[in-house]
């Protein structure tokens, strides 16, 4: 918190923090190609703080921080995948000191229900561009 600080008016974003602290995902894109680019440099304090904070978070098998980095880790490598979360975190440490409230955890089985119908809905809606009619 030090390196932040509880005024979260100078950010008018989760986004602008994300940036100014450098966890943001680095991404490049050149001829409509997509490419995973390094993460902006920025205050490396706040950063391995906030690394150790996830690697901490993803220990807890039922937290949804947990499910954040199974999800992210299925197809990305360990030390992107902990970006990833520490990403997650800092913009939950964004809200809940702009809203002045206590963190919230969701559970686990609740973030993978989410996710598993979301992936769904897309495949329902991938199926029906292919011209198909899909009924579940």
């Amino acid at each position: 918190m030090a390196e932040v600080g509880v005024d979260m008016g100078r950010f008018p974003s989760s986004a602008h923090l994300c940036k100014w602290a450098g966890i943001c995902p680095g991404n490049h894109e050149s001829a409509r190609k997509q490419c995973l680019g390094k993460v902006p440099p920025s205050n490396r304090w706040l950063r391995g703080m906030l690394v150790q904070m996830a690697n901490a978070a993803v220990r807890c098998k039922t937290s949804y921080f947990a499910s954040v980095y199974r999800r992210l880790a299925a197809r990305r490598e360990h030390k992107r995948a902990i970006v990833g979360v520490a990403h997650r975190l800092l913009i939950a440490v964004y809200h809940m000191l702009k809203q002045h409230q206590p963190y919230r955890d969701y559970r686990a089985s609740d973030a993978g229900q989410y996710a598993q119908e979301q992936r769904l809905k897309r495949l329902q809606q991938q199926v029906e561009r292919l011209g198909y009619q899909v009924q579940l």
